[in-house]
């Protein structure tokens, strides 16, 4: 699960074999919540296992006496048990922001990562959004992106996130309508691009975001521009600054 994370001591409890800090102990609470409690976290319809459906083991789980032996069923269907996170980037988590984010992407609450991925959508393609004229064309952005993550877009963005916007040429050819008319549309090319950004982090957090995103299927390709330091970093003070779980899990 975690490789070499632990070390066990001589009465057989696990002690960590690294220097850690609170916030980092909070992240790891939260990624090994996610791989022993996966029906918190998981996307209903990959909850499915050997002969039930999803709805079947969703309906099932709801017993208080079988909760349990369906969370051990779906962790063996996704190979939870399995999933290695280096012991590399779980050092990595006391000193740097970048995988401190990556963490609290993975975790999030839906409510929260939905919302995270239009304000993120809407981050990339703020210069474009700024040049709409017509009102018909804005209405269509900001009822595909949410009035948040529209005034988000156009108001704190060309002021504080300057950075994100280079992303926003690699579809710079194809309409807006097309690229993100509609919310659907909208909340994957946010998950693309945090998939993306995480893809940079560590792998096995690409493989838990995914069991969380159903509409993510194949790799976006974002023109190697995320695989530049600066701009992942532009990326993360964004979630910084706009994710309200940051505080809970690092202060």
């Amino acid at each position: 699960m975690f490789e070499q994370w632990s070390s066990v001591a001589a009465d057989g409890v696990h002690e960590l074999s690294f220097s850690t800090d609170s916030a980092s102990m909070k992240l790891l609470c939260g990624l090994s919540e996610f791989l022993l409690y996966p029906l918190s976290f998981v996307d209903d319809s990959r909850l499915s296992a050997g002969n039930y459906s999803a709805d079947q083991m969703l309906l099932i789980s709801k017993n208080r006496f079988f909760s349990r032996p369906v969370e051990k069923m779906i962790i063996g269907e996704l190979n939870l048990d399995k999933l290695v996170i280096s012991q590399s980037f779980i050092e990595s988590l006391v000193s740097s922001h970048l995988a401190r984010i990556s963490v609290i992407v993975v975790i999030l609450p839906v409510i929260y990562l939905t919302r995270l991925a239009l304000e993120l959508t809407g981050a990339v393609l703020s210069r474009r959004l700024l040049k709409l004229l017509l009102k018909k064309d804005k209405e269509l952005l900001i009822n595909a992106l949410g009035v948040e993550a529209f005034s988000v877009a156009t108001r704190e963005v060309p002021v504080l996130h300057k950075d994100i916007g280079k992303l926003g040429v690699l579809h710079k050819d194809v309409p807006l309508d097309e690229l993100i008319g509609t919310t659907q549309q909208a909340l994957l090319y946010g998950y693309q691009i945090l998939d993306g950004f995480l893809a940079y982090q560590e792998d096995a957090l690409v493989e838990l975001f995914r069991m969380r995103v159903p509409l993510l299927k194949d790799r976006w390709d974002e023109g190697g521009l995320l695989g530049v330091e600066q701009t992942r970093l532009a990326i993360a003070r964004f979630i910084r600054r706009r994710c309200i779980a940051w505080d809970a899990f690092t202060g």
